[in-house]
């Protein structure tokens, strides 16, 4: 058998030792001597697969001398040239070996010779045919054969990818390093044992240690203990998968700071290990700057609440003994009087009924001034509204003997809108009286046109035209202001606060509308509004949504009386079918077992309450992630807007303060359905 055929059937037992060895370590993994050496042949299973490799080995004589040389292999894959090139193997391979790289190999190669090491295991560069540079990587080993001959045999794989590959990664976390210290918020990252493994420059000029300190520390060495134990609960719930969000403050040295901290947690693919990254955002300024606003918001509604007790008190104080002075006038006047006594009680009580309605005009420019006048929506007809206040003040065209009359697109008539219609018919009356007042002959007529029609929503424009005394062109740009007058009107006998006007602006904007008006002096006058409001239809909300897809609904509530009335709003929105839970456990069983997509949930019930509830609901939900999360709705009484944050944080959508009238239901419940069952239809809003 020649040398050759000896090195073939050492290549091939080598082969078959390798496949016994990673057979052993899949099958017995706990098999300790096979398992750890199968990672030292990784390589050959690499050069196997990809044939990019050549193998070499050398008798060693008693001397200690390499022999003769025999290879096999791809020799113009790895080095560019042909085995022919290889007369004297080592000797012409080792001048392709860049001259700075050669030393650690021969040194290598020289201690298997005297016994020192059995294995060597490296990287180098080579010079290509093309003139390239190649990253080799060799594996020797010093082995005896059956007949106790020395040998060194050695396997050289072409690298560079993998080099490559490796100087990329080393690169990108060069890069991320430099990223994550450029930073300016604090940044850091934990072991499962909660000490810091990675921080950024930033949280070290935070701590005032550097970055060599900080690297295995705990918070116990960092802050107070109740700081730590704060921080040490947090970082376990979020390693639990509780929360990864919250907010502390962050108390160093003498000074306090706020700190906004966000928390999440990653999981490593390999080893599976769980770090916690976490990263720090300054709200030291942002929270005094919120703290000097509120107090400035709260001594503003301050004044703004003394203002309006003022006026409710003298409102009280002035229409008590007002109202018995006009009681008594109307009695007085069924008693025999002479034409003068009439005449002067006449002007009694034009004097008194003027007088209300300047406390009235006061009032209502005062609410809305502190924004205590809020919308309502329900459905009208704008054209039944109109018919009410020219028959509410007809009597006083008649009394003038002025021509009231209306015209109105049929659309107006037959179709519902949905809006404050209290607040629209008071507009309504304050322009048509305003008419009326300001027209001595002729007549006053209310046009009402359709501008836009989309889909869900209509644009429409209101018109009181009159043939009064018009305003001169100086005097329009201040008839909407408070207590403004027409120079006209200054010294006849029109009275008025001037406040009709501009509490009619004032609604009109509030509605999302548009006032104006068009006057020529002596001629007349026409004042104007526009609105934009949604058309009320089957299945339409009046804030212009419409139910696309029925929701799977859950009610979870202990109180009959309040089941009730959630339920009747629930079918109020459209929901035919429902689930109900009296408490907190059974509303985790029918989880267990069904999909909903919004669950109503109270908070305060027996065996379980509601936050304890939501959180195994939402563990239940993690085990199937593949399934959507249900949509979770707080229904509490006597709690505080603060408790929101609290809810929240627990895995709840939003909350509901008991009690809650049905548009606060439907509000939230179309915030946190969004588009999957509630789509907006086109709104178009006439400028």
């Amino acid at each position: 058998m020649t040398l050759f055929n000896v090195f073939q059937v050492f290549i091939i037992l080598l082969g078959c030792l390798c496949l016994g060895y990673i057979l052993l370590a899949l099958f017995y993994p706990g098999w300790r001597p096979f398992h750890m050496r199968v990672k030292a042949y990784t390589g050959l299973h690499y050069l196997i697969k990809s044939e990019s490799f050549i193998a070499w080995s050398a008798k060693v004589d008693p001397l200690g001398i390499l022999g003769k040389y025999v290879y096999e292999g791809n020799f113009s894959l790895v080095t560019g040239y042909s085995q022919e090139h290889f007369k004297n193997l080592p000797d012409d391979y080792e001048k392709l070996i860049v001259s700075e790289d050669q030393s650690h190999r021969r040194m290598a190669i020289a201690e298997m010779l005297t016994g020192e090491r059995d294995r060597w295991e490296g990287e180098y560069r080579i010079r290509s045919f093309s003139g390239e540079t190649q990253w080799i990587r060799e594996i020797i080993t010093r082995y005896s054969d059956s007949r106790m001959n020395l040998w060194l045999g050695g396997i050289i794989m072409l690298n560079t990818a993998m080099h490559q590959r490796s100087r990329r990664l080393s690169r990108s976390e060069g890069f991320l390093h430099a990223v994550i210290n450029a930073l300016q918020q604090p940044l850091f990252i934990k072991n499962e044992d909660l000490k810091y493994v990675l921080v950024n420059k930033a949280f070290c000029q935070l701590m005032g240690k550097s970055e060599e300190e900080l690297v295995g520390m705990s918070d116990d060495q960092l802050f107070d203990e109740e700081r730590a134990h704060q921080f040490r609960q947090s970082d376990a719930s979020v390693l639990e998968r509780k929360t990864d969000l919250y907010e502390t403050e962050v108390k160093l040295g003498e000074k306090s700071a706020y700190y906004y901290i966000i928390k999440s947690l990653y999981i490593d693919r390999e080893d599976k290990s769980r770090y916690i990254i976490g990263v720090m955002t300054d709200l030291t300024v942002r929270r005094q700057q919120a703290e000097e606003l509120k107090k400035a918001l709260e001594r503003a509604e301050e004044a703004v609440r003394s203002k309006s007790m003022f006026l409710a008190s003298m409102s009280h104080e002035i229409r008590t003994p007002m109202n018995s002075l006009l009681g008594m006038v109307e009695l007085l006047s069924e008693t025999p009087l002479n034409e003068e006594q009439r005449e002067s009680l006449e002007v009694i009580n034009q004097a008194g009924v003027t007088l209300l309605s300047i406390i009235n005009d006061i009032l209502d420019l005062s609410k809305l001034e502190a924004g205590r006048i809020k919308l309502a929506s329900s459905p009208f007809k704008l054209g039944e509204i109109i018919d009410e206040v020219l028959a509410m003040l007809q009597f006083r065209a008649n009394e003038k003997r002025l021509e009231l009359s209306s015209e109105i697109d049929d659309s107006l008539r037959v179709m519902q809108l949905a809006g404050d219609s209290d607040r629209i018919r008071q507009v309504l009356l304050n322009l048509i009286n305003n008419a009326l007042k300001f027209t001595q002959e002729g007549g006053v007529k209310i046009e009402a046109k359709v501008l836009d029609l989309q889909t869900s929503r209509m644009s429409f424009i209101v018109k009181v035209i009159d043939t009064g005394i018009g305003i001169p062109e100086g005097d329009k740009s201040r008839v909407f202001e408070a207590f403004s007058q027409s120079k006209l009107t200054e010294g006849a006998a029109i009275e008025g606060t001037g406040l009709g006007l501009t509490i009619t602006k004032d609604l009109v904007e509030l509605m999302g509308g548009t006032i104006g008006l068009d006057s020529v002096e002596g001629v007349g006058s026409t004042f104007w509004f526009k609105l934009s409001l949604p058309i009320v239809r089957p299945g339409m909300s009046p804030s212009g949504k419409i139910m696309v897809r029925m929701p799977r609904v859950l009610v979870v509530e202990d109180n009959p009386t309040n089941l009730q009335l959630v339920s009747s709003y629930i079918q109020k929105l459209g929901i035919t079918q429902w689930d109900v839970a009296y408490n907190g456990k059974d509303a985790v069983d029918l989880v267990s077992g069904n999909l909903y997509d919004l669950i109503l949930m109270d908070i305060q019930m027996p065996v379980m309450d509601g936050i304890e509830a939501t959180r195994q609901i939402r563990r239940i939900e993690k085990e199937r992630p593949l399934m959507p999360s249900a949509r979770i709705l707080a229904m509490t009484a006597y709690s505080p807007s603060a408790e929101k944050q609290k809810f929240i944080q627990n895995g709840m959508d939003g909350m509901l303060r008991k009690p809650f009238l049905f548009d606060d239901l439907r509000v939230e419940v179309e915030r946190i359905l969004g588009n999957n069952f509630f789509v907006q239809i086109e709104n178009n809003t006439e400028e």
